[in-house]
């Protein structure tokens, strides 16, 4: 067994690769210094959650559209 889909909870043959897909994403805020010293805040954001998807879930979310993988 290679992994579980985390949607419909079928086991997938091995060496079956998942597609990763964010499901829950947080705003953030980091402070970083310059040289000087001086603090510049930037925002960005984190991954929270992550599930491992079958490829006909997949297809199913997405149609069959990856902007990643294209």
């Amino acid at each position: 067994m290679s992994f579980k889909c985390q949607i419909c909870k079928t086991p997938q043959p091995a060496r079956t690769k998942p597609h990763k897909v964010v499901t829950e994403t947080r705003d953030m805020q980091y402070v970083n210094l310059d040289v000087n010293g001086n603090a510049k805040i930037s925002v960005g954001f984190e991954t929270v959650r992550e599930v491992n998807m079958c490829e006909k879930c997949w297809i199913k979310r997405f149609n069959g559209y990856d902007s990643i993988r294209s």
